[in-house]
């Protein structure tokens, strides 16, 4: 079993190697997310390394290597599927807002100029959720955009109610 100051070594040995193999193979675009790359190498790395897997039929810095550009690449196929999930919620979301297909309900955030009134007051999380319904966007469609469970969208919708609620409650005293 590999020890924390020998990984340690290793990582200060091997630095540049990775982070050339990362620079190299993630396109400039997605640049902010070399520091992920380089993380995710040397944490795969050290389960592997842990787990013995490393048979030394090459150097360490070459298998390395192999590692961050094949974690560049992931990196790369998975940015490029969440911009294209972005571009289709977009033009949805533009779609929606031109033909002023927006829910409108019962609940608190129907009244909308209190909506906006409230929403800036709202933190950013449950804010970007609050907005995405109101523009009629489903739950499912929400937690899609927002890479997030079905079951925090539900929650986040709820925690703002009942912020919104106090708010309320506390302007009419």
């Amino acid at each position: 079993m590999i020890s924390e100051r020998d990984f340690a070594q290793i990582v200060g040995k091997t630095k540049s190697i990775v982070l050339s193999a990362v620079a190299k193979n993630l396109p400039e675009r997605f640049h902010y997310l070399i520091d992920d790359a380089v993380q995710e190498t040397y944490l795969r790395a050290y389960r592997a390394l842990v787990k013995d897997k490393f048979k030394g039929e090459s150097e360490l810095s070459t298998w390395l290597y192999a590692i961050a550009r094949n974690e560049a690449l992931r990196i790369t196929k998975k940015s490029l599927r969440e911009e294209q999930k972005q571009k289709e919620f977009s033009k949805k979301s533009m779609e929606r807002i031109e033909n002023k297909d927006v829910k409108e309900s019962d609940d608190v955030f129907a009244q909308k100029e209190a909506y906006q009134n409230y929403l800036i007051r709202l933190p950013r999380i449950q804010k970007e959720v609050v907005d995405l319904y109101l523009r009629g966007f489903t739950e499912k469609e929400i937690a899609a955009f927002l890479s997030i469970a079905g079951g925090t969208v539900k929650s986040r919708l709820s925690r703002a109610r009942e912020l919104i609620s106090r708010m309320r409650n506390s302007e009419e005293k």
